[in-house]
């Protein structure tokens, strides 16, 4: 479904619109290929586009692709596009990929903290400043016990 979406999304930036694609943290890149999802989505992006003319520059420059929902943009309306959906456009009992999950395979390392994040603030339960000390304790222990674990299971 990313390149369906991806292919939509090309269409509108070479159409002049500004396209913003919020994804849910903020990852670093790996050497050789993008770990990010925002970053894997915005080098699909760009494979669809005449990213070396005039044309297709300015429209990569209009295109968004964030890692969390910063603040001009989280009282904005959230598009949803009908023809990127797995539930409408796949098949009952074919296999698919998400994209996190793919990034997580590729050495991403915030898939799981973002999962809890987005089930915690996404769902009302709590608001960011309860949530992001949270996270980084979260991340501290996970950090110490994934050792123990390793030692222990070898």
């Amino acid at each position: 479904m990313l390149s369906r979406l991806a292919s939509i999304i090309a269409k509108e930036l070479l159409n002049g619109k500004r396209v913003v694609v919020r994804m849910n943290t903020k990852p670093s890149h790996g050497p050789i290929h993008f770990r990010s999802p925002a970053k894997i989505l915005w080098r699909t992006v760009r494979g669809m586009i005449p990213h070396k003319t005039k044309r297709g520059e300015a429209a990569l420059a209009r295109l968004k692709a964030y890692e969390v929902v910063t603040p001009p943009y989280d009282r904005t309306k959230r598009i949803v596009i009908p023809d990127a959906l797995k539930v409408l456009r796949l098949q009952p009992g074919h296999k698919y990929c998400l994209l996190g999950q793919l990034s997580k395979e590729v050495g991403w390392n915030y898939y799981d903290t973002i999962r809890i994040c987005v089930l915690c603030i996404g769902g009302g339960c709590c608001d960011e400043d309860i949530m992001l000390p949270l996270l980084k304790a979260l991340r501290t222990l996970a950090g110490r016990i994934e050792p123990i674990i390793k030692a222990t299971t070898e």
